[in-house]
């Protein structure tokens, strides 16, 4: 799908929990070994990262990870597993910009 020219989305970073009790949802180190193996595959232009700030508890207030778990938290996870700093640009800044402007 990225080799047509789709965006490949992770989102819920920060929410590492059963829905529903039918599924675990992904642990962030395992949505960052995905970007990796994206990046790896050469679609670092296609992927991009949010997450879900939708629930009470996911504020800084109530023992959240906050609005900003990506920046604060999850970048330097990224580094730890080899996404370059151009890399991280591409992710946060430059596919967004291009994605937005559809």
């Amino acid at each position: 799908m990225a080799r047509r020219g789709v965006y490949l989305e992770y989102d819920q970073f920060g929410l590492e929990f059963p829905v529903q009790g039918a599924f675990l949802l992904p642990r962030d180190i395992e949505r960052i070994r995905a970007i990796r193996g994206q990046i790896d595959r050469g679609h670092i232009s296609q992927i991009l990262v949010s997450q879900d700030v939708c629930f009470k508890i996911c504020l800084l207030k109530y023992g959240g990870w906050g609005y900003a778990h990506i920046l604060r938290n999850m970048v330097p996870f990224m580094r730890a597993e080899g996404i370059s700093s151009d890399s991280l640009e591409m992710i946060l800044v430059a596919n967004p910009r291009r994605m937005l402007t559809l």
